[in-house]
């Protein structure tokens, strides 16, 4: 029997048609927590769980005139656990995608694992499957790429996977800070503090959320394609 795949929806035209280019970086961006409110202890199983959070739909504004594709990459066990189904979820996405797109933002897909941990997958983070599939389909180059995640397994995987990786305080980001030696938290109102962590190659730094995360990629960075 092989390997269970993660699944990837949401697919824009433009990822579709290569209109990027070949190997390409891209913003990689986990879900909850980092897009929308974490519910701790809790799933969001349908679209009235769903809960932006502030800044979110100003940082996809920023990222749609970027020259790289935007991608969620998340964890949805929910699916494989039999919390909530398939079709939930690909409406929780397609309303969410919907939702930025209508506020002048943009999503090229949207990936994600929906398996269980009892279930030996190489896509749940901090296994870093999902990141390379989307270097496989859609010739994405992990090494310039970002991730930007709130958790340790967020982190984990995009160490794993190669690309560069941005903490957010929102969601779990205080807990990992928190779990993780010698990283100091800073000052409530910073943007963004530069930070490496020996055990975490590629880790760039944290941010407020994910709006001051983009913000640095752009502006302090000059973008992926510097």
């Amino acid at each position: 029997m092989s390997a269970p795949e993660p699944k990837i929806a949401q697919i824009s035209n433009r990822l579709m048609s290569g209109d990027f280019g070949a190997s390409h970086p891209a913003f990689l961006i986990d879900r909850d927590g980092v897009i929308n409110e974490h519910r701790p202890g809790r799933y969001v199983n349908d679209w009235p769980d769903f809960s932006f959070l502030p800044g979110t739909l100003d940082a996809f504004r920023a990222l749609a005139s970027t020259p790289d594709p935007v991608i969620v990459v998340t964890n949805q066990s929910g699916v494989g656990r039999g919390v909530m189904s398939a079709s939930a979820l690909e409406d929780i996405h397609e309303r969410m995608v919907g939702a930025v797109t209508s506020s002048g933002g943009r999503i090229d897909a949207v990936i994600h694992c929906p398996h269980p941990p009892a279930i030996s997958c190489a896509c749940r983070k901090p296994e870093p499957g999902m990141f390379f599939s989307l270097a496989s389909r859609f010739g994405v180059s992990l090494a310039q790429s970002v991730f930007i995640g709130d958790t340790v397994t967020d982190l984990k995987a995009g160490a794993t996977a190669g690309c560069r990786t941005i903490l957010v305080r929102t969601g779990e980001g205080e807990l990992t800070i928190a779990s993780l030696a010698g990283l100091a938290a800073f000052a409530d109102g910073t943007a963004f503090q530069a930070a490496s962590h020996d055990s975490l190659a590629g880790f760039s730094g944290i941010a407020r959320d994910l709006s001051a995360a983009v913000a640095h990629v752009l502006l302090g960075w000059g973008g992926l394609r510097r």
